[in-house]
């Protein structure tokens, strides 16, 4: 694996388990604790960048109520449904979560 693909993924790793701790915090805020699920759209390797980021979080965090979805594409597919959730206007089609490169929303 190259340097630029394991920055990568360790940035990947990072901001999922980053972005994770609103379940730790959530009874400081008030949020709702019963539980939900979090979706996570990945491409590629970052799939498991992902999952290793949620297996990561579980182990740190095993009061968390919530589960995990991390669903796997292929790089178009990914951008397509993006662009189509973006352009339906509709946050209800968007996942929590998304990895993709800056380049393909220009």
């Amino acid at each position: 694996m190259s340097i630029y693909k394991r920055i990568c993924c360790t940035v990947v790793v990072c901001a999922i388990a980053a972005t994770f701790s609103s379940c730790a915090n959530s009874t400081d805020t008030g949020e709702n604790t019963s539980g939900g699920v979090i979706t996570i759209w990945a491409y590629d390797n970052y799939s498991a960048a992902a999952e290793k980021a949620v297996e990561i979080y579980k182990k740190d965090n095993p009061n968390c109520e919530y589960t995990f979805d991390v669903v796997n594409f292929g790089q178009d597919e990914l951008v397509e449904k993006l662009k189509i959730a973006l352009a339906s206007d509709s946050v209800d089609l968007l996942p929590d979560l998304f990895y993709d490169e800056d380049y393909n929303f220009s």
